[in-house]
């Protein structure tokens, strides 16, 4: 059919041909490929659970120590969300404590989401790091096997060590889960978002340690939401 063309249309044609294939291609990247797209880039696990709670595991960051009342990242994301945001968090955890307490403190809760927030205590009093990834994989396991959706919380890479984002990117491969990276990420390097014991951060830290769970957690919870990991 090209035959009877002029030779510039004919190049128009195939330049024409050629980009609609690579938009093809990209549409079917941003789709599947973990880290690629912005918008409705890939699904996550039990997106349509039918829990009825949102619930925060994790440590010391999660219960809020340092904030004042109120001000914990569970109650502020709470206020923002407009709806019950249960606080699971326990100072001094280790995910194997966490562990240990998920079926009362989680599952039995009917949870539709949950936050994940662990593993610096294991760290800090060192524990081994592929044991408590062992712990985390198996916290995340049971929590979709019971049907609810999952935000895993990561720890920045400079704060336990650069081999960290590997083994965040497995359990997020593996279970389709969103990730919020390096939540920490510029607090406790600033003395105006640290608490005083130069530890944890202070009610403003923990505003912007919301603000970006937040971001992850409101395309899953609101129905017209679209999800950008």
């Amino acid at each position: 059919m090209e035959a009877g063309l002029p030779k510039i249309l004919r190049y128009e044609r195939r330049v024409l041909f050629a980009i609609s294939l690579m938009g093809l291609f990209l549409f079917r990247v941003s789709i599947f490929h973990p880290g690629c797209g912005t918008s409705a880039a890939r699904e996550i696990a039990n997106l349509n659970s039918h829990g009825t709670s949102i619930v925060c595991l994790g440590d010391s960051l999660t219960q809020g120590v340092g904030a004042s009342l109120g001000h914990d990242y569970p109650a502020l994301l709470s206020k923002e969300l407009g709806m019950p945001v249960i606080n699971a968090g326990v100072d001094g955890d280790e995910t194997i404590d966490a562990l240990k307490r998920l079926d009362a403190d989680v599952l039995a809760k009917d949870p539709k989401l949950v936050v994940v927030e662990l593993g610096a205590n294991d760290f800090m009093n060192g524990q081994s790091l592929k044991k408590a990834f062992e712990n985390l994989d198996e916290i995340v396991r049971q929590i979709e096997v019971h049907g609810a959706m999952v935000v895993v919380v990561g720890i920045p890479p400079g704060f336990m060590g650069d081999t960290l984002q590997r083994d965040y990117d497995r359990i997020i491969q593996k279970y389709h889960v969103a990730f919020v990276p390096k939540v920490l990420e510029g607090i406790l390097a600033n003395p105006r978002l640290k608490s005083s014991d130069h530890r944890h951060p202070n009610n403003a830290g923990y505003a912007l340690i919301a603000q970006r769970i937040r971001e992850k957690v409101i395309p899953l919870v609101k129905p017209d939401g679209a999800y950008n990991n």
